[in-house]
């Protein structure tokens, strides 16, 4: 076997050791971010921000509260670097109508499981038509894979229901943050993009012609 037959060989064992071994020699060298899937090597990252509209609607089926409003959440290595949400709320009737205010969240606890959903437990500061002040409001804000708001407050009576506020992330917002979470923070392409386009856990070896004969 001459070196030219060889090398011709060795060609597609190589590119299949670099397809199978490089994304998790890479992961090896990024401790920062943690493997959720084998299949498509997506990391998920403890920094993230996002923004989006609420909506929702609490209160009795004869006389309900319509909530609407806006939501901003920055998460800087695990800890929350800023929070607010400005919700207008007002009765079906049109009664009733006030602002409320969230904001100075100190968080205790931020989560992110393998799903990418995040899970933040704390407390904040809830003012109402910007004059009532109610501090230490217990929230838990659960972010189901960065598109759905879901928080819960120890103090409904504002609103007049102990249910969830729900919201949604921004469409652009959220595209983004897919990226970065899939990216990671460690300068990692995105899935299917780089010179070898998307890995698949099955795939062909490149046929390439006998050179004996």
């Amino acid at each position: 076997m001459n070196m030219l037959a060889a090398s011709l060989l060795l060609l597609p064992l190589a590119a299949a050791f670099a397809l199978l071994y490089g994304p998790a020699v890479q992961a090896s060298l990024n401790p920062g971010n943690e493997l959720m899937t084998a299949s498509n090597y997506t990391f998920q990252s403890d920094t993230f921000s996002t923004d989006g509209a609420i909506g929702s609607v609490a209160g009795d089926q004869v006389d309900p509260v319509i909530i609407t409003g806006r939501w901003s959440l920055d998460v800087q290595g695990g800890v929350v670097a800023d929070f607010s949400a400005n919700l207008t709320m007002v009765n079906a009737s049109g009664a009733g109508y006030r602002t409320v205010e969230l904001s100075n969240l100190s968080s205790t606890e931020v989560t992110m499981d393998e799903n990418g959903t995040a899970l933040i437990k704390g407390v904040l500061d809830v003012i109402v038509n910007s004059t009532e002040k109610l501090s230490d409001v217990d929230v838990v804000i659960k972010l189901a894979k960065l598109r759905a708001l879901n928080m819960t407050l120890s103090e409904p009576d504002y609103y007049l229901d102990d249910g969830p506020i729900y919201g949604t992330a921004d469409q652009q917002q959220q595209q983004q943050q897919e990226t970065t979470t899939t990216a990671g923070s460690a300068g990692l392409m995105p899935e299917g993009s780089g010179i070898f386009g998307k890995i698949t856990e099955k795939f062909r070896l490149p046929q390439l012609p006998n050179p004996f004969r």
